[in-house]
């Protein structure tokens, strides 16, 4: 499957998708200038974001969890310590985001594989280039895999912790980055996924 095909199907789950990010750095180019802003310090807006943000919150309004666990390395990297200021929005928008860090992954034996899986009951698994750019998406029927991932994220979100206490853990404190004003525009839901934690 595409990562067009699964964005455009992607919200077609009934209760629940879960997602596991399992890479320090992905390739996002919708995200790439408000990157750019954040580690200039600068204001950063939101329009590449809004489209994911007007779903997850009609999803939550219809009683759909969306969930993220980060895994992640420390010290962060640039990449992450974006995304950790992102989440804060996603998580307005009523994105449910957790934090696990790579060594505490390792020790549970969390598989480390980026994944979303749907209504606990349908997996697809991404496959990322080496710059971190989603290439495909790769649907599992396999009982037994399914099941695996299923306990693993259980296990995952039961260690994790929410973006709030993770960043006071490791990050010196710090205003947050600004958004600048204005109304984010209405945007398409891709497949390209990134710090936002959406489909890719």
């Amino acid at each position: 499957m595409t990562p067009r095909e699964f964005g455009e199907r992607f919200f077609d789950f009934a209760a629940t998708a879960f997602r596991v990010e399992a890479r320090d750095a992905y390739a996002v180019s919708a995200e790439a200038e408000a990157m750019r802003r954040f580690l200039a310090g600068e204001p950063y807006g939101l329009e590449w974001l809004d489209g994911w943000l007007r779903a997850v919150a009609g999803a939550a309004a219809q009683g759909r969890a969306v969930r993220l666990v980060r895994v992640v390395s420390r010290p962060l990297g640039d990449y992450a310590r974006f995304g950790l200021d992102v989440a804060r929005h996603a998580v307005r928008a009523g994105e449910e985001i957790r934090y696990l860090p790579r060594e505490r992954a390792a020790a549970l034996g969390v598989p480390e594989r980026d994944c979303w899986l749907f209504d606990d009951a349908r997996l697809a698994l991404l496959d990322f280039d080496g710059d971190g750019v989603l290439r495909a998406v790769e649907p599992v029927t396999d009982p037994a895999l399914v099941a695996s991932q299923r306990a693993a994220n259980e296990l995952a979100w039961r260690e994790a912790v929410p973006p709030e206490a993770f960043a006071r853990a490791v990050l010196p404190p710090a205003p947050a980055a600004p958004v600048e004003p204005g109304q984010a525009r209405t945007g398409r839901v891709s497949g390209g996924g990134g710090s936002s934690g959406g489909p890719g």
